[in-house]
């Protein structure tokens, strides 16, 4: 199967793990992708800022950019002839007369991580709605991240069940190396023998490292050596920075910020408890916690103790007590309670992280997502056929 596979790429964020990570495991299944990988960068304005010109220009913007998409996937296409045209669905929709022109030449399958009328109701506008519509319709078959999309999805009457399948993230076991030693890791990182429950991943509002902080400052005199670590980079991080200053926890929690994919596996491997504090109200007005997060399969596949938010899909991809504990990110006695029983029974904490590696092993590689889109891949062509 030769699949031209179209997405927006940006470098510093999950996203290019999930696409590099996806493209790998497709073709090690005997498959053939064509890339049309598309340089972004993160989206930070304020639109509420913006001028009656500036959204003039914007449209006209968005107007060229689907045309110029439009005539340079079709000359790909002309040239390479693939089976099936596979795009990473845009909520700014740049890629939406690519996929409605072109499916009425080829199969077209949409992946679909999120939606505007998820991560922001109240942009979701009559014509971006009418969007979403349109590109789903035209599409043999869609596959998204979890259920709660797919819900959403339908309860909107934008597509019908059958047209869309469920396909969780993944990870890559071989790049986690469970056998790195945590202690000479620590001192490694300059940590010394510290007890370590860290964070990996955007700092983002809705994934409650205010939470860490509170818990940080409830639990210290339990565990004088405990180290709250958080990994990653947004634009929150200075607000938590400062009230982290402002509590006195400056020797408690700690900010390393941005690094490399590479250099996740050295940070997880020097942590005993990984963290998943996913605020419990997070997108409540749209159908309630959507995503699929890698840190998640991440933790699990470096075989740490997990403490995670039970919302969305993390409550089927944890089993609680068994491959990691589940409790509310606001409930901080419950985490407290949990922390120091982690932090005295090391044979405990072995035991769950044995149990998440080997349920990631078995559920959640890359592997076994790119078996999945394959096979999505497959039913669009045969519907085309239809």
């Amino acid at each position: 199967m030769k699949v031209l596979y179209s997405y927006i790429s940006v470098a510093s964020e999950g996203s290019k793990i999930h696409i590099d990570s996806f493209r790998k495991s497709f073709i090690s299944l005997g498959e053939e992708i064509i890339d049309m990988d598309i340089p972004g960068k993160p989206f930070t304005e304020d639109k509420s800022s913006w001028s009656l010109f500036k959204k003039l220009l914007v449209k006209i913007k968005w107007v060229t950019l689907n045309i110029f998409y439009l005539w340079k996937i079709l000359l790909l296409a002309l040239r390479t002839g693939p089976d099936v045209l596979l795009f990473r669905f845009q909520q700014n929709h740049v890629f939406f007369l690519p996929i409605v022109v072109l499916s009425y030449a080829y199969p077209v399958v949409l992946e679909i991580n999120s939606l505007r009328t998820i991560e922001d109701p109240n942009s979701a506008n009559r014509i971006s709605n009418l969007l979403d519509r349109w590109s789903l319709s035209r599409a043999g078959q869609c596959f998204v991240v979890s259920q709660v999309i797919k819900d959403h999805i339908i309860g909107r009457s934008v597509a019908v069940e059958d047209k869309i399948a469920v396909i969780e993230n993944g990870v890559d076991v071989d790049l986690f190396d469970m056998s790195l030693d945590s202690n000479q890791m620590k001192r490694f990182l300059g940590f010394g023998n510290r007890f370590i429950a860290g964070f990996v991943g955007s700092i983002k509002p809705w994934h409650g490292v205010e939470n860490l902080i509170s818990l940080a400052e409830s639990v210290k005199l339990d565990i004088p050596e405990i180290l709250f670590l958080i990994v990653g980079d947004g634009k929150d991080r200075c607000m938590y920075e400062e009230t982290v200053r402002k509590k006195g926890l400056e020797k408690e929690v700690v900010f390393v910020g941005l690094v490399t994919h590479e250099q996740v596996q050295k940070y997880l491997a020097a942590m005993d408890v990984a963290m998943a504090p996913h605020k419990s109200n997070s997108f409540v007005d749209s159908g309630g916690f959507h995503g699929s997060p890698l840190k998640i399969f991440e933790y699990m596949a470096m075989g740490k103790a997990i403490i995670a938010a039970p919302i969305g899909q993390i409550n089927d991809v944890i089993v609680d007590g068994d491959s990691g504990r589940l409790i509310r990110s606001e409930d901080i006695p419950s985490l407290r309670e949990t922390l120091i029983q982690l932090y005295k029974d090391r044979t405990f904490r072995e035991t769950l992280g044995k149990n998440a590696r080997k349920r990631v092993e078995q559920n959640y590689t890359w592997k076994v997502n790119a078996e999945k889109v394959r096979n999505v891949c497959r039913m669009a062509i045969e519907w085309s056929h239809g």
